[in-house]
């Protein structure tokens, strides 16, 4: 079933809302596939999860598990993910598309494949995808004093959106104690300090 995800079944509501799920099951089953083919070569099983799950993202019905199927597919698989960034450059652009609702954690996936890059790569997309976020903070708090309620609203779901980033750009094996580190992280570390 997996093979065919993202090609020619299920293009009804009704018949995709339960592969959504199941996409997500297998998030960590991708982890174990062999390592991704380049951006030219043809789609791996991943890409085409992917590419299943972004088509859903529009649809009402459907955005809500397949913002979730998409942040756990991201999530487990970033580092497999990163060569295809400019896929998630390209979904950035198409937020309009996406309820509100739904827009952190699309954000949050786009974050974790952000966070596999090679960190002298990573700023320019971590600007892009907080830039528009900062920038609703910010008129939110010009206006809060002729709608307060209204702002609220809007203040909340930005840091929600916020926090969803935050999270994505969270290394899975980020330890709590520097002393867990190996000698190699804690000289990366150093250096990209």
């Amino acid at each position: 079933m997996l093979g065919l995800i993202g090609r020619s079944i299920a293009h009804t509501t009704f018949d995709r809302l339960p592969n959504l799920p199941c996409s997500a099951a297998y998030s960590t089953w991708f982890t174990t596939q062999p390592k991704a083919p380049t951006p030219t070569s043809a789609p791996s099983l991943l890409m085409n999860a992917i590419s299943y799950v972004v088509a859903a993202l529009p649809e009402p019905a459907l955005c809500l598990p397949a913002a979730n199927a998409l942040r756990n597919l991201c999530n487990a698989n970033r580092t497999a993910l990163a060569p295809h960034i400019g896929v998630f450059v390209e979904l950035h652009a198409g937020l309009s598309d996406i309820p509100d609702t739904e827009k952190s954690r699309v954000l949050q996936s786009i974050a974790s494949v952000i966070q596999a890059l090679p960190p002298e790569e990573d700023i320019p997309p971590i600007h892009a995808i907080v830039s528009p976020i900062v920038e609703q903070f910010a008129q939110a708090l010009h206006i809060s004093s002729q709608l307060v309620d209204e702002t609220r609203i809007i203040i909340i779901s930005q840091l929600q959106t916020l926090s969803g980033v935050a999270k994505g750009l969270t290394r899975m094996q980020d330890s709590l104690l520097i002393l867990d580190e190996s000698p190699e992280e804690r000289a990366e570390a150093e250096r990209l300090q």
